[in-house]
């Protein structure tokens, strides 16, 4: 299984359970790249406004609250998204809040991300998803870890039980651009396959292993 991203093990064991690929894994808002929005999502035109979201903001332009709505393919509403944010003195995203709940409100399901840093990297990424009855369906963590320069030099994803599930190291040529990509992943703890991408020094694949 060839990987770009170390975390894209995570997005695929969350799609589908409990938000259909709602949550990113790292935070995302104003100030950071991904956002952990909904992609099917589209406004939510109940509080009359269909152009956009009903987003709030606090003071400093990050968003702390979202709802919208999920459409089914004939236009239907099929969920309703409700998304909290928290941010820390330098903005970065410390923790999500996400409900999926019905049209009528009955939920669906719950989302809690948390994200700790540590001299403004982020250092680990825990998320838990529970079903309607909020009972913990499943919940996994990404660790970190960076060269001398703060590039990300390895992202490993943990199960509960702190065995790991799958590993991407990244490793940059003497200019400082990423090289190669090596994903592992593991079996009950033991590493079961691993695959890589080789870049150009412009970003394209020129080899897989």
């Amino acid at each position: 299984m060839k990987l770009r991203s170390g975390i894209v093990v995570f997005y695929l064991v969350l799609a589908g359970i409990a938000f259909n690929g709602a949550c990113n894994l790292k935070p995302g808002d104003n100030h950071s790249p991904s956002s952990s929005v909904d992609p099917k999502a589209t406004p939510d035109t109940t509080s009359g406004n269909d152009l956009k979201p009903r987003i709030t903001k606090d003071d400093r332009g990050n968003m702390t609250e979202r709802h919208d709505v999920t459409l089914t393919p004939n236009g239907e509403i099929k969920y309703r998204n409700e998304y909290h944010y928290t941010y820390d003195a330098q903005n970065n995203r410390t923790s999500e809040q996400i409900w999926r709940r019905t049209p009528d409100g009955a939920l669906v399901s719950r989302t809690h991300n948390t994200f700790l840093y540590e001299n403004n990297l982020l250092m680990t990424n825990t998320s838990a998803s529970f079903d309607n009855q909020d009972k913990e369906i499943t919940w996994l963590q990404n660790k970190y870890e960076y060269d001398q320069q703060h590039r990300e030099k390895s992202v490993t994803l943990y199960n509960k039980q702190g065995m790991p599930l799958s590993r991407t190291e990244r490793i940059y040529n003497d200019k400082g651009i990423l090289w190669k990509e090596i994903t592992i992943e593991y079996e009950n703890g033991r590493e079961k396959h691993r695959s890589g991408l080789e870049y150009s020094e412009k970003g394209a694949v020129v080899k897989e292993f």
